[in-house]
């Protein structure tokens, strides 16, 4: 059985350890400030007060968690600012530039990507870096809030068939997308690698499963269909 040695400073790192702590929270951080800023952006689409007071609550929410992973970030003496520097914009850090014209867009958004995103973290949960694991259930808790809210406002939203069809069509462009982007094809070695020292706990195989049984679900009650992703390279460990 292995042993998984908990890390719980810089100090305790090897490098091959630390560049893969740096990598995966890389991305986390892109992820997390790019989705504050599609949420900053999409509140102008909002059609109510409280829903523009929400977004700007997920928007702000999102830039919280951006910043726990950016002073970790920074302790292991990454310059963080140069990051954003180099990021392409944040629709198309997630493949939706120009699909963001509508509130039912923006509902979509957080429907399909954020949701994609917090499944993507949970392969983290609990890992063998403590102070990283240790924001995780913040994090979290917060992003189930926002799926939620996503849930909730597309089932009503799809109860008029102009938003439903619009959400058909952007969901239809948009899942294929956010399955490459979120999950893709990973490399055998650097995952085999994270299982073995703890900094992943659950496959990638199976967090993509979960995550595409479950939009398909919720897809259903929205009286939505999830596109058939058979056959696209998209499905890992041969599928659902």
């Amino acid at each position: 059985m292995n042993v998984v040695k908990q890390i719980e400073s810089r100090e305790e790192m090897d490098a091959a350890y630390r560049a893969m702590v740096i990598r995966l929270m890389t991305r986390q951080f892109l992820a997390e400030m790019a989705t504050c800023e599609v949420f900053g952006k999409c509140i102008q689409l909002a059609p109510t007060w409280r829903e523009r007071a929400r977004l700007a609550q997920f928007a702000a929410e999102e830039a919280e968690h951006s910043q726990s992973v950016a002073v970790l970030l920074e302790d292991l003496g990454v310059p963080v600012d140069d990051l954003l520097r180099k990021r392409v914009g944040a629709a198309e850090f997630f493949g939706v530039a120009g699909e963001l014209a509508e509130w039912v867009d923006a509902v979509a958004f957080n429907f399909v990507v954020d949701r994609a995103g917090s499944y993507q973290l949970m392969t983290y949960r609990g890992n063998s870096y403590h102070p990283w694991a240790r924001t995780m259930e913040k994090i979290l808790s917060e992003e189930e809030g926002h799926q939620s809210h996503g849930t909730l406002e597309l089932r009503r939203l799809c109860a008029d068939p102009t938003n439903k069809a619009r959400a058909q069509l952007y969901i239809d462009r948009i899942l294929p997308e956010t399955m490459k982007r979120a999950f893709g094809r990973p490399n055998r070695e650097a995952n085999e690698y994270c299982l073995r020292t703890g900094l992943k706990t659950r496959t990638t195989e199976d967090i993509q499963r979960a995550y595409l049984e479950e939009m398909t679900g919720l897809c259903r009650e929205c009286g939505l269909s999830a596109p058939d992703l058979r056959g696209t390279g998209l499905l890992l460990g041969g599928g659902v």
